[in-house]
């Protein structure tokens, strides 16, 4: 007899007769409960990770948007190993957290739980079944929580989030969504989930995934963006606009709109000059004419050819070696009075 456990199939026809999953989302179109996955935070050190989590707290606490999202009021688990007491009830002061008004924020010190994962999921399952009204469960970090030994070995990573899952997850995905701050890679790659720092389980494994970067050296702003898994609305590239006064974050300008916008200063930069030098050089060559123009060469061409399509500037000559093409000005004629 084969005693080895039937694996367990449905048929599409039992799968239609199913009820719909229902969600909750605690940030609209963002993080939701009922999902057996935690969604992700990510960036690279000092990228303002800690300090987007402690507004995300703060805001769904008080119901108050977060992004310019929705949130749902409800009490808030944020788990965390750097910050002394002191220090988080700053935080929460700067960001203005009312304690007697707002839903409770609670903050775990991880390093209380003891050092093994599974009595840190003990410590964090316990919590949550004395405090059914927290919906929101933040992490910091990822690696800090769940202690894997190698975070770049898919097997060791497979193996910490079996635990989280079936330990915390599998109980808990109802009544809470999850939230895990991580890092990102040093190096720049092309597709932004292969950017996570450690095995690429971790992106299998994650639902929605919001990334926080620093435009460059030189540049201080930050960009956020995020992905996400079935349903949700997610949040294109965008620049943050940070007021240091309140150590808050608020949606800035779309890359995308910002790229448009500079493009048509540079345009608009290039046909002055190219106006400009053939009003005090006429009867120059385009290549001359070019020359004296700051920018690339073939957006400066694409603006050279639109001058004179609309007629602001006119060609002559037969563009021969002896008669080569000029160009001038097209002079307004005024109204006979």
């Amino acid at each position: 007899m084969n005693s080895k456990k039937a694996p367990l199939v449905f048929t599409g026809k039992q799968l239609s007769a199913l009820p719909a999953q229902e969600h909750e989302w605690i940030v609209d179109g963002l993080l939701r409960t009922n999902r057996r996955r935690p969604s992700a935070l990510a960036g690279k050190p000092q990228s303002g990770k800690s300090t987007m989590a402690w507004q995300l707290a703060v805001d769904v606490a008080n119901g108050g948007p977060f992004l310019g999202r929705s949130t749902k009021a409800s009490e808030v688990l944020y788990i965390q190993s750097e910050e002394t007491p002191e220090e988080c009830a700053a935080i929460l002061r700067d960001l203005g957290h009312d304690s007697v008004h707002d839903r409770a924020i609670h903050v775990m010190d991880v390093n209380s739980c003891g050092n093994d994962i599974e009595e840190r999921l003990y410590a964090l399952t316990d919590f949550l079944a004395a405090h059914p009204d927290v919906q929101l469960v933040i992490v910091e970090t990822l690696d800090d929580f769940l202690q894997i030994q190698d975070i770049k070995e898919n097997s060791k990573a497979r193996e910490a989030f079996a635990k989280f899952d079936s330990l915390v997850m599998e109980r808990f995905a109802k009544q809470s969504a999850f939230l895990m701050l991580h890092h990102l890679k040093k190096r720049e790659v092309d597709q932004c989930g292969d950017a996570l720092l450690g095995a690429t389980v971790l992106n299998g494994r994650t639902d929605t995934k919001i990334y926080l970067k620093q435009v460059s050296d030189d540049d201080p702003r930050r960009i956020i963006h995020s992905t996400k898994r079935r349903g949700g609305a997610p949040i294109e590239k965008t620049y943050l606009d940070f007021d240091p006064r309140t150590n808050r974050s608020m949606l800035g300008m779309p890359l995308a709109e910002e790229r448009k916008s500079s493009s048509a200063k540079t345009s608009d930069r290039i046909t002055e000059q190219i106006i400009g030098h053939v009003t005090h050089h006429p009867s120059c060559t385009e290549d001359d004419c070019l020359a004296a123009v700051e920018g690339h060469g073939d957006h400066k061409r694409r603006e050279f050819k639109k001058l004179l399509r609309e007629n602001v500037i006119r060609k002559s000559g037969k563009g021969t070696k002896g008669s080569p093409f000029v160009y001038s000005v097209v002079e307004i004629e005024s109204e006979a009075a």
